[in-house]
């Protein structure tokens, strides 16, 4: 899975783009890349602590505010 990097930052957000989860106006590249820290998050997420919702707005801020390299 992502979180434990056996799948890239590149093809987990080209999965959550073509489900229209994030909005993004760039494709990702070889050198997309999520912040570590944010990898946190996906622990909650995937311990149910945080919803479904919660995960994806935070990755849209990552995208939004340009943290997120595409």
């Amino acid at each position: 899975n992502w979180v434990s990097g056996s799948i890239s930052d590149q093809m987990f957000f080209k999965f959550l783009i073509e489900k229209n989860l994030i909005k993004s106006v760039e494709k990702p590249s070889d050198k997309t890349m999520i912040p570590y820290w944010y990898k946190a998050n996906a622990k909650l997420w995937l311990d149910k602590k945080i919803s479904d919702s919660e995960f994806i707005k935070g990755l849209q801020y990552l995208v939004d505010q340009k943290i997120v390299k595409i």
